[in-house]
């Protein structure tokens, strides 16, 4: 118990900023779509109502 004490006196900034960033990404990050498929995304689309689209390419 006493190294984990001493790690944490000698580390707390460090660690806090990394747990901030963890907890930022987990509450920012975009969700994963539940459209499954192109014809569903055009339907919705076509629904008349406003629509965000968000593109994403991962290169």
């Amino acid at each position: 118990m006493e190294r984990i004490a001493r790690l944490w006196r000698e580390n707390w900034s460090t660690i806090l900023l990394i747990t901030g960033l963890i907890a930022a990404y987990l509450v920012l990050r975009t969700p994963q779509s539940d459209i499954a498929s192109v014809e569903e995304f055009q339907q919705r689309l076509a629904q008349g109502r406003p629509t965000v689209v968000e593109f994403y390419n991962n290169t």
